[in-house]
């Protein structure tokens, strides 16, 4: 009977450890696409003032296009990275429901994270990304301004 109980903690223990590594592994996918798509945007935003601020259709055009459509995929990708996070946070909280209820307990009593789209740091990076891709929205509509 002993040695079931102890199979069982070290199977909880290695269930539960699996899902926030796998958390872990998610955001670190996150922080690479958005480190990636943040410093293409930057190097991008500085092309597109290189020459006295006077767009062409490269970089007043097609540059902006590119990096808002980098920036959009990142947003997207972000997003659903989170409902793979909260799945993985969703079983180890069913493990220690069933395995560990006073560890569990632990959990909700201490600084709940609060819900929401944007109320985390996938949110703080999809919202980075937005905020680049309105940059690029202002620099397509500086080069029409200056077409007319």
């Amino acid at each position: 009977m002993k040695n079931t109980d102890n199979t069982k903690v070290e199977i909880f223990k290695s269930l539960h450890d699996l899902q926030y590594d796998r958390i872990s592994k998610i955001e670190t996918q996150n922080n690479y696409i958005t480190s990636f798509v943040t410093g293409l945007s930057t190097l991008t935003i500085a092309y597109s003032f290189k020459e006295s601020g006077l767009l062409t259709f490269f970089n007043g055009l097609i540059l902006p296009c590119i990096f808002i459509i980098a920036n959009i995929i990142a947003v997207f990708f972000l997003l659903k990275a989170r409902t793979f996070i909260k799945m993985h946070q969703s079983r180890a909280q069913e493990m220690r429901k069933k395995f560990a209820p006073d560890f569990h307990n632990v959990y909700l009593n201490v600084g709940k994270e609060k819900n929401g789209k944007f109320s985390h740091r996938t949110g703080y990076m999809a919202l980075l990304h937005i905020l680049i891709s309105l940059i690029g929205l202002i620099i397509i509509v500086k080069y029409f301004i200056e077409l007319s």
